[in-house]
Parts: C-alpha cells; structure tokens; sequence
C-alpha cells in the first residue's frame, strides 16, 4: 500500500510540474517570465531547472487532479488543500514561481515557490513534509550537481534556489541549497556520500564517519562571501 501511494505521490508531483512549465510559456506567466529575465536566467536553464509558474484562480492543478486521484491522495501530496469551510479543495500554490525539487533519481517530489507581488506572503512557500519528501534529508540540486562534485572533490552550498541556478548559469555546477532549513547532519551525509560513493554503510555509521573526517581535517566548511550566480567578469547571462 505504501509503495502504491508513493508511485500516486510522485505521478501527481510530474503532472504539476508539467502544468507549471506550461503555465510559464502562457500569458499568465507573463510577470513570471519579466522576473526571470530581469534575474539574467537563460532559456535554457528555464528548461534544464524545470522552472514553471502556477496560475492565481487557485482551482487549475485541483481540477487536474482530482480527475485520476482520489481525495486522501490529494490531501496526502501538499500540492492541494481542503478548504476549511465547505467542501471540496485548492491549489495550495497560487500565482508564484514554481521551483521543483527532485530526489537524487530527478523525480520530483516537492516544490517552492516565490511570490510575484509583495503582498503575497510568505516570500517563499514550500512543499509541506509528504511521505516522498522530508526536507531535512534533502539539498535542491544534489542530483544535477553530483557530477560536479566528483570533479572538484567539494559541494558548494549557497541559500536558495535561485542562486544554486545562476551558480550553474556561470558555470559552477557543484552548487546544492538547502529547502528552507539549516544544513542537518542527513543532508551532508547525502553530499558526502555521492562524492565519496562507499560501497557498504549503515545510517549511524555514515554519521560517525562524518564527525570523524572533520576532526581528522579531510572535509572542511569553507564560507565566502563571493556571488557565484555572475561570471568571471561581473556579466549577467544572456537575455531571453
């Protein structure tokens, strides 16, 4: 039952996205799109980040779906919500840009989403924990950024999902984000071990192994204050 709720969780996570990409090339996301370029982030890395708009009535992704799944698994997933007078549910993300968050196999699992006008608060909205997605176990980007690592032998972690993008843009392709938390123990072991690949060991053992490398000095925490989302000469990308 698990492993079937799971497999509805993640197909109901691709539906949105896809509803969101098309949502941006609309004339809906015609503000979301102003946005984009006005941050410098290329075509290209729209495409290659996934990164969509959802619509502001608040019943499109609903409507979608509700037509393949029932009311518990709607509920389940966080992309919709039960309204608290009546019956029937909501889009829980409306009129912001959406930014997917994909587990280390690409699939997405969860989203955060910026806001396009002031008054729409919080700034940034985040996927509730859902049985595919806790966020502490997460770092956006680790599955694109892997190859990277493996290269320079490091991770670079910076604050959100828009720098971990203009990052890539400028050709730092080892840069993760945390989803709205401090970096936890779970989320450097996740950078550790696709950087160092052992072949067999348990959760606590990782955890150990963590503390015992930093005291020993063979990883390091290193911060600046440099902003890697340019390149070498200060320019921004290409405009759309």
């Amino acid at each position: 039952a698990q492993s079937k709720q799971r497999g509805g969780l993640i197909e109901m996570h691709e539906i949105a996205a896809r509803s969101f990409e098309e949502n941006l090339t609309s004339p809906a996301g015609a503000e979301a799109r102003a946005y984009l370029e006005k941050r410098g982030v290329s075509r290209e890395l729209v495409a290659q980040f996934r990164i969509g708009f959802s619509e502001s009535g608040g019943q499109a992704l609903t409507r979608k779906l509700s037509a393949g799944f029932p009311p518990d698994l709607l509920e389940a997933s966080g992309l919709v919500r039960r309204r608290q007078e009546g019956s029937g549910h909501y889009d829980a993300f409306r009129g912001r840009l959406m930014f997917p968050i994909q587990n280390e196999s690409g699939k997405v699992i969860a989203f955060g989403g910026r806001a396009m006008r002031d008054e729409d608060q919080p700034k940034y909205l985040n996927s509730p924990e859902t049985p595919i997605y806790r966020k502490t176990h997460v770092l956006y980007n680790l599955h694109r950024a892997r190859d990277g690592m493996r290269q320079t032998n490091r991770v670079v972690l910076v604050e959100g999902y828009m720098d971990v993008i203009g990052a890539h843009q400028a050709g730092v392709t080892d840069a993760v984000a945390t989803c709205g938390t401090a970096l936890t123990l779970e989320q450097t072991a996740q950078a550790w071990w696709h950087d160092f690949r052992p072949n067999q060991i348990t959760a606590p053992q990782l955890a150990r192994t963590l503390v015992d490398e930093a005291i020993a000095g063979h990883f390091q925490f290193h911060a600046t204050s440099d902003d890697v989302s340019r390149g070498p000469n200060n320019e921004r990308p290409a405009r759309w």
